[in-house]
């Protein structure tokens, strides 16, 4: 029996009226009805479904045969990495690739085919690949697809060249200004590592900096707390290798250089800092391009693997999608970037003494993988990641199929020994229960110390105006919605409203985003700006949501319609939700309760002791 037809509204197109009884399936959020479902909702309410769906989907792509061997074995490396494992569809990364979400709703219309059985599917301006992939959906669940209603982009024999040669320009405009940038890192003498029996390594980010402990030769950074200390404590010798990371709130390349320099100058600490930008030279560079040429002709086996016809029932339909971030990957900048890490990290481990273990902050991204590669390679001891900030529902980076975990380390996945996690809250989204036995290890969440000691917040005096407080993220598009929708929602409300606009490190939104709200930019720690505002606002992907809600003010998160909720707390019923200025409207003109704080320790392990961490450092073999 079948049902009714069905018009998917691809790309941000949305039906009027609804009522010649098609059921209109959306491809961003909006407000459903019975002829309405919108296919990133139907995704959020079968959230796990999907989302283990997806992550097998992603595990099982890198053993599909194709040429004769899998696609682990075509992109490997002469030096026994696959590539594979540093592309964006293995790293699954829904900031850094748009294909993650347009899969999941490509899954999500599956379903509602399979479970509707429409005789006819219509879709509306979708463009080539997304056609593509619909079509090869349609054909595989045996419904007829009406191409009449998608327009042709352009044809796809036209693109692959545009595609090619805007790629292969932009990596080289990256390599020129990469070696402009980072040349004069050269400067850093040479590292006398420490090479003790128990000496540690550990690698970073050189961002988050206690510039206090700086000035008098101490490092200290808040992602790490006080494990520095606990290494001294021990007398124990540890090794840095730092990642000058962009963010326009690091150090300058020479303040940088200045500032490690003063680390290994005094005399009292038993730390060894160096950047793996001093690394770089003329032999690193010319590897690196020869590398990069061999990756342009990897990547025509990608064309095969995007065109090849895989058995019925492998969801192949959906690789047309995966295009984009294959080309990147392979072609792109993030091809240079992961081969200067490929070529940074083997040359640093290869001289570097033995270690007996190693840290890193683990997000697993490609440069964490050439890391695991080298160490291994090179034959140091155990290898901790260590996950330090929250690990979100819909952040597939961490997510793993614990089930084919074995079969990861058969087709050689660069993966630590042990990944150490900051508290319930980690524990639970990376499923815990299910990991192998001792690969998660339990750490105190050192860049969340701050809470142990948690001040007493009191609002400063109210005024006859409500104070608003706007948490933007590091997305440009993130922080244009929400000050957009804020914008909108102002002028629905009676009240008189002072906002105050707090920028993403990454991001500064601009002028006239913020004169169309009223606002002015304030800088500071959230518990700082807390005390001067009433009610708070914040972006989708900001982990400023969290600590505003364990602080305990009245809050609520804007989620926009084209996105995933990306929010740390997606899942907590307390905490309201809003896409339309309506919804936002409605908030602020609603009366809240006086801040009441939460307690911290149900997201996060805060034992001010460092208990646990101190049992890893010092007991490395526990």
């Amino acid at each position: 029996m079948t049902g009714q037809p069905i018009v998917v509204w691809a790309s941000g197109h949305t039906p009027g009226d609804t009522d010649d009884n098609r059921l209109h399936c959306l491809w961003d959020h909006s407000t459903e009805s019975t002829l309405r479902l919108s296919l990133l909702a139907y995704v959020e309410r079968h959230g796990e479904r999907l989302r283990d769906r997806y992550v097998r989907w992603v595990e099982d792509l890198a053993g599909t045969t194709c040429l004769d061997s899998s696609l682990v074995d075509q992109l490997m490396l002469d030096n026994g990495l696959s590539y594979w494992w540093m592309t964006r569809v293995a790293e699954r990364s829904p900031w850094r690739s748009e294909a993650v979400a347009t899969v999941l709703r490509l899954m999500a219309l599956e379903e509602v085919l399979q479970e509707r059985s429409p005789p006819t599917v219509s879709l509306i301006g979708a463009d080539e690949t997304l056609t593509r992939a619909i079509k090869g959906l349609c054909s595989e669940v045996g419904i007829h697809l009406e191409e009449g209603h998608t327009p042709k982009v352009s044809q796809q024999g036209q693109q692959k060249p545009a595609r090619w040669y805007r790629h292969v320009g932009q990596t080289i405009l990256h390599l020129g200004r990469y070696v402009w940038e980072h040349w004069t890192f050269r400067r850093l003498a040479k590292p006398s590592w420490n090479c003790e029996d128990h000496s540690a390594f550990f690698c970073s980010y050189f961002l988050n900096l206690d510039q206090d402990a700086g000035e008098i030769g101490r490092f200290r950074s808040g992602y790490w707390g006080a494990v520095p200390e606990i290494l001294d404590e021990a007398e124990r010798g540890h090794n840095w290798v730092h990642l000058y990371a962009g963010a326009r709130s690091r150090p300058d390349t020479n303040q940088s250089i200045d500032l490690l320099q003063r680390f290994n100058d005094e005399p009292s600490r038993s730390d060894i800092h160096t950047f793996i930008e001093a690394y770089l030279s003329i032999g690193l560079l010319a590897r690196v391009l020869w590398g990069w040429f061999r990756l342009l002709l990897m990547s025509t086996r990608v064309d095969t693997f995007q065109n090849h016809e895989s058995s019925h029932g492998d969801s192949s339909w959906l690789r047309p999608v995966l295009a984009d971030d294959f080309y990147v990957s392979l072609r792109g900048p993030d091809a240079l970037w992961n081969l200067l890490m490929i070529e940074y990290f083997d040359r640093i481990l290869a001289e570097m003494p033995t270690q007996e273990t190693g840290y890193y902050l683990c997000e697993n991204i490609a440069w964490e993988r050439a890391l695991v590669h080298a160490w291994r390679r090179h034959g140091h001891g155990r290898l901790v990641g260590v996950a330090h900030a929250t690990i979100r529902f819909w952040d597939l980076r961490y997510q793993q199929d614990w089930r084919v975990w074995e079969r990861r380390l058969e087709w050689g996945a660069p993966e630590p020994d042990h990944l150490a996690v900051n508290g319930p809250m980690a524990f639970q989204s990376l499923r815990g229960d299910e990991a192998p036995s001792g690969f998660l290890l339990h750490c105190e969440a050192v860049r969340y110390e701050r809470l142990v000691h948690r001040p007493d917040l009191g609002r400063s005096q109210p005024t006859d105006r409500c104070r608003l407080l706007v948490f933007c993220e590091w997305s440009s598009v993130g922080t244009s919605f929400v000050l957009s929708l804020l914008a909108s929602a102002l002028a629905e409300v009676d009240r008189p409203i002072d906002v105050a606009v707090k920028p993403h490190p990454g991001h500064m939104p601009g002028d006239a985003e913020l004169a169309a709200v009223g606002g002015r930019l304030v800088d500071g720690q959230v518990e700082d700006l807390l005390a001067d505002c009433d009610l708070v606002l914040v972006c989708n992907a900001t982990s400023a949501a969290l600590d505003v809600h364990i602080f305990g003010w009245p809050m609520v998160v804007s989620l926009s319609p084209s996105q995933l909720n990306l929010n740390d707390l997606r899942d907590d019923s307390d905490v309201a939700f809003v896409s339309t200025s309506e919804e936002l409207a409605s908030f602020l003109s609603l009366e809240h309760p006086p801040p009441s704080p939460r307690l911290a320790r149900k997201y996060f392990d805060l034992d001010p002791e460092l208990t646990a961490w101190r049992r890893i450092l010092t007991q490395p073999d526990d």
